[in-house]
């Protein structure tokens, strides 16, 4: 929830993302989301996971 809302702080605080961001050369841009849009991608993300 924390990096869909606040990616720009994640990104410059979390060291596993900085490792990310070696690997794939592009940060996640800040699509500037509210608490309860996070939740909705995130519950569909859920949803469509392929686990069953």
């Amino acid at each position: 929830m924390n990096f869909i809302t606040n990616p720009d702080t994640m990104l410059d605080k979390d060291p596993e993302l900085q490792k990310q961001i070696e690997i794939c050369l592009v940060r996640m841009p800040d699509q500037n989301l509210s608490g309860e849009e996070a939740r909705e991608i995130l519950e569909f993300m859920r949803q469509n996971d392929g686990v069953k």
